[in-house]
């Protein structure tokens, strides 16, 4: 994996975990793998998302992301999926919600966010 993409999404997932935790919401040790990822090219990044809580849910996911071209998200049942865009209409974050009557990731269960990300 190119290490500025690598160092791109990494940053990303970081600068989200640091907000989360500043606005008081659980944050957890959300891991991003990205094979193949290229500098200038596409690739899919999957954000893998454990609950760590023994008695909370997770309902919401949030990734900011550096200004890209591209982002679109793969459908998961029972999450809808929004990608917010800048005024240049550059990709900026990308956010997974839980669909209502769906419980989110339970406590000690993970999930799995994938979205094909491009320059």
């Amino acid at each position: 994996m190119n290490t500025s993409v690598s160092r791109a999404l990494v940053t990303s997932v970081a600068a989200s975990g640091l907000l989360l935790f500043g606005a008081g919401v659980a944050s957890a040790h959300v891991v991003v793998d990205a094979p193949g990822a290229t500098q200038k090219g596409y690739t899919v990044a999957t954000f893998r998302v454990p609950t760590e809580s023994d008695t909370a849910s997770t309902t919401k996911v949030s990734v900011t992301l550096p200004n890209l071209k591209s982002a679109r998200t793969e459908p998961l049942a029972g999450w809808s999926s929004k990608v917010e865009k800048n005024a240049q209409g550059q990709a900026v974050s990308v956010t997974w919600t839980a669909d209502p009557g769906n419980p989110g990731v339970a406590p000690g269960q993970f999930q799995r966010f994938a979205v094909s990300l491009g320059p």
